[in-house]
């Protein structure tokens, strides 16, 4: 079978398995209020960005637009329009509309909700209406640098989704109307997105916007079932005016020249036009700004002609693979003039830049005296660069015709082929489908696809509560095969989604020969009950602080036996209390009780002694508490992930003599002088009472046609 075809056969598997599974009911909030109707502000926002593969939709086309009237092409920004005492006409601004908070707000949620109306008048020709009415409240947010992103509602279909965000200035002066932030969608693939500014609060130093986002299908863009939206950096502007003269009796008029090679681009051009603009060989670089300066300004065949050359504009890096170009924005006016007449832009040399803008107007008669004209030039002051991310749980915003468990199914089958071949190369060559399933107790446990060796096997499985909220995230339900002896196993969670309480994972088994895990040609692989665990850590660097050197060492008790060693073939080991004798191993003295570690552990001794740093925990309690308890304990340097070496396993002993350790010793070699650098952390996992029963599926050898039976 070609690997193609085995890929194909698998992700085919993964859209059938599980079918007939009933949906739970919709979890995303009603909508309370739909949004008016009225006209939208005419404004698109001005950019120039080269980013990720999700963002390269943006860039803006190199080479020389060229339009006749008032206006750019679409992508460049409108040209404001002015009146004879040079006020710029601004349309006014959209009124908002609030949305009730839904009940039950979490924790992320904005408190309280802003009050949000957008009106996408410029989208209801290319866009489902139904779409816009169907957003519902969101809320989540992050924070960075004094910046927060805001996901205030959302509406997620099978081929488009719509979201509506604010970028707020909690420090004030670096967010104005003017302001374009890179939000896009950080999902895989997708056609195209549209940022659309909705408004400006001035008093709140938030801007407001929606972006439609448009691919061909859901479940091959994401990851999982969350719906992320990324901004890189945020750019920060600032905005200036100056007004300049030209006086044509005193000064020559500039030679004019044909438009480069490079501008090879023209709208609605077939053949390059024969253009003249004013000559660039040497610009008089009168500077406006950071990047943009007066290259030419003069009158020529009855024409006011003004030239810029912008300078410092090539991209710069930013986070991960992205890169940022600065933001440039000249407008130009005339006295008595209602607008340019022509407007072109080019590439000097050849890097896809634009190095030049010239506005040409057309002026009526010859001019008595000097010109005075406007340049409105906002560009950028600032780059934030730290990185803004918010993941929307697609339960949250789903409004598409499937059902949120079979999308949810969907996305979850893409992403498995995929992580398995990245993380078992070995199984590449003979991962083939199951598709084999049992279900009890409204509980279905699934294997979805394998592998088979000689020496190993692995199994993607599933399980999953189809009546209720039974199975959760962190849930212990992991599939054994059914052996007498020994097999060495190795458990990782895949993926887990929270509205239909479905957990997946992954287990890899090793084991000296085949038919250890095997019988009658089968490999049964059984969840003997099933519990969710619920974990809680303990940091102990301060109580190590206050309390070292206040006990003493004391000689070892009599320990409990722990067997340390195993070599699947019957050859078990115990440790000894000789053992530790051996090593020269002594305990704390047990003393008061000095911390709780929640209900029925304390911290009864805590210090260094003799190059060692110990912890000595109590347990309290009747003796079957601990069989749904686990506590780790972990030593290691500030700021790394890699657990000093403990000397043992710890020591524990019995002091009422039911069998049950009471106490318990943790010992890690320690440096006397590096005790302000170790981080000491308690982890104690306790678990739900067990969904008794048993879930077994018998898995046929056959299956797997690389396996030599």
């Amino acid at each position: 079978m070609s690997e193609n075809k085995q890929d194909q056969l698998i992700r085919e598997t993964f859209e059938q398995y599980r079918a007939g599974i009933g949906s739970m009911p919709s979890q995303r909030a009603q909508i309370l209020h739909k949004l008016d109707e009225k006209p939208a502000r005419s404004y698109r926002p001005y950019y120039r960005l080269a980013a990720v593969a999700a963002a390269l939709v943006l860039l803006l086309g190199i080479g020389v637009p060229v339009l006749s009237g008032n206006g750019f092409l679409a992508g460049h920004p409108d040209q404001v329009r002015t009146t004879g005492d040079l006020a710029a006409v601004q349309p006014e601004p959209t009124g908002f509309v609030p949305l009730a908070q839904p009940e039950g707000t979490p924790e992320t949620a904005v408190q309280p909700e802003p009050e949000v109306s957008l009106n996408y008048h410029t989208w209801i020709d290319s866009m489902d209406r139904d779409l816009m009415d169907a957003l519902v409240p969101v809320n989540l947010s992050y924070e960075k640098s004094g910046i927060r992103l805001d996901v205030l509602q959302g509406a997620v279909t099978e081929t488009e989704a719509l979201l509506v965000y604010s970028v707020e200035d909690l420090e004030g002066g670096r967010i104005n109307e003017r302001t374009y932030n890179p939000v896009y969608p950080d999902i895989g693939s997708f056609d195209s997105y549209e940022n659309v500014l909705a408004e400006y609060d001035e008093a709140g130093n938030r801007c407001t916007y929606g972006i439609h986002v448009r691919y061909k299908d859901l479940a091959h863009c994401l990851d999982g079932p969350v719906f992320p939206l990324n901004m890189s950096y945020l750019d920060v502007t600032e905005s200036k005016t100056a007004v300049m003269q030209v006086n044509p009796d005193s000064s020559e008029s500039p030679a004019l020249v044909a438009m480069p090679e490079q501008a090879d681009w023209y709208a609605e051009n077939t053949e390059k036009p024969d253009l003249k603009v004013m000559d660039y060989s040497s610009p008089q670089d009168v500077p406006l700004g950071t990047h943009v300066r007066v290259s030419q300004a003069g009158v020529v065949d009855g024409q006011f002609r003004v030239q810029f050359r912008y300078v410092d504009t090539a991209p710069v890096p930013l986070n991960g693979n992205s890169e940022y170009a600065p933001f440039v924005d000249v407008a130009v006016s005339l006295e008595n003039q209602p607008g340019y007449d022509q407007h072109y832009r080019w590439d000097a040399d050849g890097d896809g830049d634009t190095d030049f803008e010239e506005f040409v107007f057309t002026l009526n008669g010859k001019p008595a005296g000097a010109l005075e004209y406007r340049v409105d030039l906002t560009e950028t002051a600032q780059v934030l660069n730290a990185g803004w991310k918010v993941e929307i749980p697609l339960t949250c915003i789903w409004t598409g015709e499937a059902s949120y468990s079979e999308i949810s199914r969907r996305i979850e089958k893409e992403n498995i082929p995929d992580y398995v071949k990245e993380n078992y190369p070995q199984f590449n060559d003979c991962l083939v489908p199951v598709d084999l399933s049992f279900e009890d107790q409204g509980i279905r446990m699934d294997i979805i696809c394998g592998a088979v060796t000689e020496k190993e096997a692995l199994f993607v499985y599933s399980v999953e509560d189809l009546e209720g909220a039974r199975i959760m995230e962190s849930v212990s339900a992991r599939p054994v095969p059914d052996s007498d002896l020994p097999v060495r196993a190795a458990y990782t969670q895949l993926a887990y989604d929270d509205p239909v309480g479905r957990y997946t994972g992954v287990v890899h088994y090793r084991y000296n020969n085949l038919s250890e895990i095997s019988r009658n040609g089968e490999i049964g692989l059984a969840i003997c009950g099933i519990q969710n665990l619920h974990s809680e850590t303990w940091h102990l660097e301060n109580l190590l602080r206050e309390y070292d050197g206040h006990a003493d060492l004391v000689d070892l008790p009599v320990l409990l036996e722990y067997k340390v060693k195993n070599n699947f073939g019957g050859n078990i080991r115990y440790y000894t209390n000789e053992d530790y004798r051996k090593l020269g191993l002594k305990i704390l003295e047990s003393g008061e009780e000095l911390e709780h570690l929640g209900d029925g552990i304390r911290v009864s001794a805590i210090g260094t002694a003799e190059g060692m740093l110990h912890l000595q925990l109590k347990y309290i309690g009747e003796s079957d508490e601990y069989a749904s308890r686990t506590v780790q304990v972990s030593c290691n340097e500030c700021g790394t992930d890699a657990d000093l070496p403990a000397w043992t396993r710890p020591m524990a002993w019995d002091t009422n003599s039911d069998g049950i350790a009471d106490f318990e010793e943790y010992v890690f070699p320690c440096d006397p002088e590096a005790l302000e650098n170790l981080r000491l952390e308690v982890t104690v996992t306790e678990a739900d009472p067990a969904i008794e029963g048993e879930w077994i599926v018998q898995v046929p050898l056959a299956r797997f046609p690389f396996l030599d039976t």
